[in-house]
């Protein structure tokens, strides 16, 4: 026996060749009931039945009344006829077999058409569907004249072989309600095969008509993706995917309103394109290009020599078209989120985009994820408006001493760190100083020394805010930090990048101890925790050590490496600060907690003196 190697994708997509297995198959079924009508009406030794590849049912049709002229004609010759029930019930299996094939190629294609994207249908794959649809339904035609045909054929047989039946039996017969005829359902059953063929394929042209529609209107929105500077820097996988996501998400949005199509379509193809970490990977890259455009215009502002009118008008430019970038990639998080929240499979979760008096169930964590992007997407544009504000503001290019906040300042900081203030005072003056430092506008002044002087200023605010730590509950010195850490970045370190990896190790371990366990009972792995943080600390302060007793590190390297580590310094403040507020001043005996901790503060003070030492030794350059 040979076997005939499948063409799975063929089964998958309609194409010609399914178009051409599918019609030998129903040939070779009609041929076969062509034989049984044919040879139905048949008696004893008969003409040979042609092949089943030149028999039609017209022909069956044509041989069956032939054959009941010559039955009649016998029976009155005395020729004994046919069993009226047998041959009945033959006939009826026989054309229910070919309609139950009709009926299940029928189903199956149109199931296989549910399953048609949209975005892959071609022309020849158009081509097909049609080739199909019609093939079955002119075999439906066919069949459904045939069973009309043998059925008067049949009647003319039990009427010339009874010919004594009473009025009201022959008019039974006629309508269908003897035995004597065949089944009514089979025109039936090929009627409504016919109509779902020709409703579902209306319904998928029209479709596909307004998927087209759909696409047309949005390709204007497309084309101001090609002048997305930052988005052209994208690895060409990323970009292709963000212009995929961004057109059907368009296309899902406009489809809301309008209604052309049923969602379900637009939906499977974006579950099906779309991968939801990818996407979101894509989002991710797309803001931190972003980011770092934003800080790189900062840094190229300070080292330009002169900023005139001209020059400013010109970053704007670019500013702007930036934010248009950011505004894009903000739109696209919104509406995938809301995408994937409408979309999905659990009902309680698709409740908070209808009925919000029910019950809501947790919202997934990609959707999570989203949402947090979309806050840091928010924060980033805010950062955009304020840097485009301060290339319009004249002050921008002021010198730092000749601002007029700078006594303010230094007068401010001096209030901060004094003794014994009271938690309110604290936070009344560290706002205040949040204040003053920002109106220095390190991320759109032209002057470099801002960068220096707003890094001195966080260290020393932090180190005086030791207590209460209430600088991490202002939203605008996270900004803060948040700004200075993009323009004077953390060069790559991989002792500092395996220094932070165990104090984030520490830091995990505290936590647990601190949400609930007892301060007088720490543990093994507490009392492990804050050894590693020794470690770290101790670490840090042997490398400047020996940095500062080196005698073949040039003068320029040696005010490199002051300002690095005062950076890492800076992050460390700032990361122990937020995990003292977060964790340890939560707790019921946050200040018996906190006391545990006082000698990272002190490793503080001796990084921050041996670097004033090291500093003290370096030229200015």
């Amino acid at each position: 026996m040979l076997w005939k190697p499948i063409n799975f994708q063929g089964v998958v997509v309609v194409d010609k060749e399914l178009v051409d297995q599918l019609r030998l198959y129903l040939e070779e079924k009609e041929g076969a009931l062509a034989r049984h009508v044919a040879s139905a009406f048949q008696v004893g030794d008969s003409e040979e039945i042609p092949s089943i590849r030149y028999l039609t049912l017209v022909d069956a049709s044509t041989a069956a009344a032939d054959s009941v002229s010559v039955l009649l004609q016998a029976r009155e010759e005395g020729v004994e006829g046919l069993d009226h029930k047998e041959l009945n019930e033959r006939l009826d299996h026989a054309f229910w077999d070919y309609v139950e094939v009709l009926e299940g190629s029928a189903t199956e294609f149109l199931q296989q058409l549910d399953h048609v994207r949209l975005d892959r249908l071609t022309l020849d794959t158009l081509q097909a569907i049609d080739a199909v649809k019609l093939m079955i339904i002119d075999k439906v035609k066919r069949v459904r004249d045939v069973v009309i045909q043998v059925d008067g054929i049949l009647s003319r047989y039990f009427d010339g072989s009874q010919p004594n039946l009473s009025v009201l039996q022959r008019l039974l017969r006629r309508l269908g309600w003897s035995k004597a005829s065949l089944d009514v359902a089979l025109t039936a059953h090929l009627e409504k095969t016919e109509e779902a063929l020709v409703s579902r394929d209306r319904q998928l042209k029209d479709s596909y008509q307004e998927y087209n529609r759909l696409s047309l209107k949005v390709q204007g929105s497309l084309s101001k993706l090609e002048s997305y500077q930052i988005l052209k820097t994208l690895d060409p996988s990323m970009l292709d995917q963000f212009s995929d996501i961004y057109r059907l998400l368009k296309m899902w949005k406009a489809n809301l309103r309008s209604r052309g199509l049923p969602e379900k379509d637009i939906t499977r193809i974006l579950r099906i394109k779309v991968s939801v970490p990818q996407v979101t990977e894509v989002f991710r890259s797309y803001y931190r290009s972003l980011t770092d455009a934003l800080y790189d215009m900062s840094r190229q502002l300070k080292a330009k020599d002169n900023v005139d009118r001209a020059v400013r008008s010109e970053w704007r430019e670019r500013v702007d078209g930036y934010s248009r970038e950011l505004h894009s990639l903000g739109s696209s998080v919104s509406r995938f989120r809301d995408f994937l929240l409408r979309t999905d499979p659990n009902p309680y979760v698709r409740a908070r985009w209808g009925f919000t008096e029910r019950i809501t169930g947790t919202e997934p964590r990609e959707t999570r994820d989203l949402q947090r992007l979309a806050f840091e997407i928010e924060g980033l544009d805010d950062l955009y408006r304020k840097l485009f504000e301060s290339l319009q503001n004249e002050t921008a290019v002021l010198p730092l001493r000749a601002r007029s906040s700078y006594q303010q300042i230094q007068r401010a900081v001096h209030e901060l760190s004094q003794p014994l203030a009271s938690r309110p005072l604290m936070r009344k003056r560290g706002d205040y100083l949040v204040d003053l430092i920002d109106e220095l506008d390190e991320l759109g002044t032209t002057d470099g020394a801002v960068i220096n002087y707003v890094a001195e200023l966080l260290s020393k605010a932090l180190r005086a805010d030791w207590k209460y730590h209430v600088l991490h509950e202002n939203p605008g010195f996270r900004r803060l930090i948040r700004v200075h850490s993009g323009i004077a970045p953390i060069a790559d370190d991989s002792d500092y990048s395996s220094r932070m990896v165990r104090l984030n190790s520490a830091f995990e371990a505290l936590r647990e101890w601190a949400k609930g366990g007892s301060i007088w009972r720490p543990g093994a792995d507490v009392e492990a925790a804050i050894e590693r943080i020794k470690e770290v600390m101790q670490e840090l302060l042997s490398t400047l050590q020996a940095v500062g007793q080196a005698g073949d590190t040039t003068d320029a390297q040696l005010s490199e490496f002051v300002t690095q580590q005062r950076r890492q310094l800076l992050e460390l403040r700032f990361r122990f600060g937020k995990f003292c507020l977060q964790h340890l001043q939560a707790h019921p005996e946050g200040g018996q907690l906190r006391n545990q901790f006082l000698f990272v503060d002190q490793y503080f003070e001796f990084v921050e003196n041996k670097l004033s030492d090291i500093d003290i030794m370096t030229p200015v350059l």
